[in-house]
């Protein structure tokens, strides 16, 4: 019934983009809170006809939205994209590989995704590419900057479990105290009343790098930086339907974006490629 009621809920909440005759419309599943600031960010505006992805509500997870659809129509498919809302990353695989979806409306990691009962579009962000901070409160931030990194590493930090590619990270990276958090909801209100130290998250475009949710700020440790490995891709279902057409929009549309500087110009605006911690130690890698 969720999963229903998520279906009909984003088909009454979002216009849907592309010709009305359009043989299909594409099922995109997304994340909850990913939507609600999807939602702020478009503010009414055509996600096809975006060229600046800064501002008010940008992060990574954000305008990939954005770019699924454009490149779905650079593919060569201008079809209406249904956004279709779910709790949690594991859950929104499930739909995807039961077929319930066709598509992920963000790319996710490869290695996330069944080889029996996916394809995979051609990757937006390359391994080495995903760059990742060590965010808490400023007044934690503060409290623990003077620690040596060895004394970092035994701080609380919490991630999902479900996310293997940032439990990797942080274990390489030599953490040892990381609790699950189980989503990204629960993760910010663990940091937010002190049951952990700090929570992992992708950079964003603000001048001091933070970001906010609700009444507190989140800020991220300076000066050092986690890198997730493994490539980013659109897992497309393969045992929907509408799969074939779809895959093969995303992996002629992925290259031309990229060739465009698309896909490189809406990660710098939104924050995740930022030049500003170009120079910051990855931790793990300290001689």
């Amino acid at each position: 019934m969720r999963y229903v009621f998520g279906t009909i809920l984003s088909l009454l909440l979002f216009p849907v983009w592309g010709k009305a005759n359009s043989p299909i419309a594409v099922k995109a599943v997304v994340i909850e809170d990913v939507l609600e600031d999807y939602k702020k960010f478009l503010n009414g505006r055509n996600p096809l006809d975006i060229k600046d992805f800064s501002g008010p509500y940008s992060r990574r997870d954000v305008i990939e939205l954005v770019l699924f659809q454009q490149a779905l129509v650079a593919g060569g498919l201008n079809t209406p994209v249904i956004l279709v809302p779910m709790p949690t990353y594991q859950r929104s695989i499930a739909e995807l590989e039961k077929g319930f979806v066709d598509a992920t409306a963000n790319p996710i990691w490869e290695t996330d995704l069944s080889e029996t009962s996916t394809w995979k579009s051609i990757s937006t962000v390359d391994p080495g590419q995903f760059v990742a901070g060590i965010y808490g409160k400023p007044k934690k931030i503060a409290e623990l900057s003077n620690l040596s990194i060895s004394q970092l590493k035994n701080r609380s930090i919490t991630t999902s479990f479900a996310w293997v590619s940032d439990v990797q990270a942080l274990k390489k990276a030599g953490f040892t105290n990381i609790v699950d958090g189980g989503n990204w909801d629960r993760m910010i209100r663990m940091v937010k009343y002190d049951r952990v130290d700090f929570l992992l998250s992708s950079f964003r475009a603000e001048k001091d790098l933070s970001f906010q949710v609700q009444d507190t700020k989140y800020i991220p440790l300076t000066g050092y930086k986690v890198i997730l490995e493994g490539r980013r891709v659109w897992g497309v279902s393969k045992i929907s339907r509408k799969s074939k057409p779809v895959i093969a929009a995303l992996n002629k549309g992925v290259p031309l974006l990229k060739q465009k500087g698309i896909i490189e110009k809406a990660y710098r605006q939104s924050g995740f490629f930022n030049p500003q911690v170009d120079r910051w130690k990855i931790i793990g890698a300290e001689k």
